[in-house]
């Protein structure tokens, strides 16, 4: 009984197993979260595919936040994107 105990306390949930694996970008993981995240993704395939779509998403976001900050804009076209702005909202 007390074994059974044991591997239902280091099952993870889906749900905890996706906050885990954001979690883990930041380095903020003990031990036992470490072991559980490593239990859960060998035997869940989607949370695996989980961890590689969000992988993606975070290179994608960091790649157009570089771009973003290598782009300046000129005076004019910063004013001809507000009058658009407001063109869209004020038909």
């Amino acid at each position: 009984m007390e074994r059974i105990s044991f591997v239902h306390r280091m099952l993870l949930t889906c749900k905890t197993a996706s906050e885990f694996i954001e979690k883990r970008k930041n380095n903020s993981m003990t031990l036992k979260e470490r072991v559980q995240l490593k239990i859960h993704l060998l035997i869940c395939k989607v949370c695996r595919y989980y961890e590689k779509q969000s992988a993606i998403i975070d290179k994608l976001l960091h790649l157009k936040s570089k771009q973003q900050a290598e782009t300046k804009h000129t005076d004019k076209e910063i004013e001809e994107l507000k009058e658009n702005i407001i063109q869209k909202f004020n038909p």
